[in-house]
C-alpha cells in the first residue's frame, strides 16, 4: 500500500465506522435526484403511477444536468467510450425517426443515459462527489432492498396486486428475476465504498446475503446465481485476475458468442442445450425463452437495418410475445435498432482490447481495485444479457459497463490520485 492509499483511506475514514450512519447535506441532495432511477418499479403505483415518475425524471435530469455543469472542470478524459456510448444510444433515436415513433421518449432515454455517462466521468475525477453519489446509491438500494425482502418473506405468493393472470409472483422490483437487475448499482457501488474504507461493510454482507437468500428461500434465479458466483469468484482471485484481464474478458466473450449464436439465434444447442439447462434447473427451452427468441429473431429479419425504435411495452409484447421484450439484451437491440444498434454494441463490447493497456491503468492499489469491481461486473453483465431482459434497466447497467470503460485513462500514466483531484477535493471530507 503506497503512502497515496493511506492519504486516501484516511480521508474514506468517514464512510465507515461511526460515521457510516451520517448523511451529508450533499447525500441526502443526490438521494432525492437518483431516488426516480433507484425506485422499485411497482412502487410506483402507490405514489401516483408513472406519471410521477416521468415527472420525477425530469427534476433528476435537471439536478444531474445542473451538477455537471457546476463541476464541469472534472468533465474530461474518457471521450472515446462516452462517444462509443453516445454513439450506441444515438441509434435507439435514428430507429425511432425512421420507423416514425415516439422520437420525443426516445430523445429522453438518450438525454438520460448521456447525463449518467456523463456523471460517471465527474465522479470519476472528484472523489468527493463520487462519495456521495455512491452513498446516496446504497442507501436507497438498501433501503427497497430491506423492503423487498420483507414482502417476500410476509406475501411469499407474491402481493395480490400485482399477481398476474398467470400466477406468476410479483414484489416491489417485479419477480425475483428483476431484483438483481434493479439492485446492481447498489452492490457496485457498496463494493467501491468498501474499498475507500479498506473493509468489508455491513451493507455489501447484508446485500449479497439478502441475494443468496433469495436464490435458496424465495426462488432460484439462474441468472443471478450466475452472475454473483462469477463476481465472487473474480473479487477472491482478485490478483491472479488481474494478471490475466484480456484472455478471461476473451473466455467470456467467446461464451457469449457460442451461446448468442449455436442456441439464442440458430437454436442448434441439441445435447447441449439439453445438458445446460438440466444443470440450471429449468426446461430445455429456457423457461419459454426459446419461443421468444425465435419470434425476436424472426420480427428482426424483416427490418434488419433499423429494427423498430421506440414501441411501448404492449406493442412489444405483441411482436415479440412478452412485453418485456426477447429475454436477451442482445435480440433486444436487433430488434429495436437493427443493424446499426448491433455494431455500435459490438464496438463498445470489442473497446476493452484497446483501453486495457499499462499505460492506461489505474496506479494506486484503491484505482485498481475500483476497475477491477468494475470491470468484473461489466463481464457478469455480458452474461447476464443472455437470458434477461435490460432495455427497461439500461440506465442502470450501461452506466456501469461505462465506468469500467471510463476508468482506463491514459492520464493515469503519469498522475496518482491526488493529481487527479487538483490536489484539493481528495481532502475535502
Amino acid at each position: 500500500m503506497t503512502a497515496e492509499d493511506n492519504k486516501i483511506s484516511a480521508v474514506s475514514s468517514g464512510i465507515g465506522g461511526e460515521g457510516y450512519l451520517r448523511v451529508k447535506p450533499t447525500q441526502i441532495a443526490w438521494i432525492i435526484v437518483l431516488l426516480p432511477f433507484l425506485f422499485p418499479p411497482n412502487a410506483w403505483l402507490y405514489i401516483g403511477g408513472y406519471r410521477v415518475l416521468h415527472y420525477s425524471q425530469m427534476v433528476a435530469i435537471v439536478g444531474i444536468t445542473a451538477a455537471i455543469a457546476y463541476h464541469f472542470r472534472d468533465f474530461k478524459g474518457a471521450w472515446l467510450p462516452f462517444f462509443c456510448f453516445g454513439v450506441f444510444n444515438f441509434t435507439y433515436v435514428i430507429s425511432t425517426f425512421v420507423n416514425r415513433g415516439n422520437l420525443l421518449s426516445a430523445m429522453l432515454h438518450f438525454v438520460v443515459l448521456t447525463l449518467l455517462c456523463a456523471l460517471v466521468i465527474v465522479c470519476i475525477n472528484d472523489r468527493k462527489m463520487a462519495v456521495d453519489v455512491l452513498v446516496s446509491i446504497r442507501s436507497i438500494t438498501i433501503f427497497f432492498f430491506a423492503v423487498n425482502l420483507l414482502l417476500e418473506v410476509f406475501f411469499p405468493s407474491g402481493i395480490s396486486r400485482f399477481v398476474t393472470e398467470s400466477g406468476a409472483s410479483y414484489w416491489l422490483y417485479g419477480n425475483v428475476n428483476a431484483v438483481i437487475r434493479k439492485i446492481l448499482p447498489g452492490i457496485v457501488s457498496s463494493m467501491i465504498l468498501d474499498k475507500m474504507i479498506g473493509r468489508l461493510s455491513k451493507s455489501t454482507v447484508f446485500l449479497w446475503i439478502g441475494i443468496f437468500f433469495q436464490l435458496t428461500v424465495v426462488y432460484f434465479s439462474a441468472s443471478t446465481c450466475i452472475t454473483m458466483l462469477f463476481v465472487l469468484f473474480w473479487c477472491v482471485f482478485e490478483k491472479k485476475v488481474a494478471k490475466h484481464y484480456k484472455s478471461i474478458y476473451l473466455i467470456v466473450l467467446f461464451i457469449v458468442a457460442f451461446f448468442e449464436v449455436t442456441i439464442v439465434i440458430n437454436s442448434a444447442g441439441g445435447a447441449f442445450q439439453e445438458k445446460l439447462t438440466r444443470v440450471l434447473g429449468k426446461s430445455s427451452n429456457f423457461t419459454g425463452r426459446a419461443y421468444l427468441w425465435t419470434r425476436a429473431v424472426r420480427r428482426t429479419a424483416q427490418r434488419p437495418l433499423f429494427g423498430y425504435g421506440y414501441l411501448d411495452d404492449e406493442t412489444i409484447g405483441m411482436y415479440i410475445g412478452n412485453n418485456s421484450g426477447a429475454h436477451n439484451y442482445y435480440l433486444d437491440i436487433a430488434f429495436q435498432r437493427g443493424m446499426i444498434g448491433v455494431v455500435a454494441l459490438l464496438v463498445i463490447i470489442l473497446l476493452p482490447f484497446i483501453r486495457i493497456r499499462r499505460k492506461n491503468m489505474p496506479k494506486t492499489s484503491y484505482r485498481k481495485s475500483v476497475f477491477h469491481i468494475l470491470f468484473g461486473f461489466s463481464c457478469a453483465i455480458y452474461i447476464m444479457f443472455l437470458i434477461e431482459p435490460f432495455f427497461s434497466s439500461e440506465y442502470l447497467i450501461l452506466p456501469i459497463v461505462f465506468s469500467s470503460l471510463a476508468f482506463l485513462n491514459k492520464r493515469n500514466r503519469n498522475l496518482n490520485d491526488y493529481e487527479l483531484m487538483g490536489g484539493k477535493s481528495l481532502y475535502d471530507h
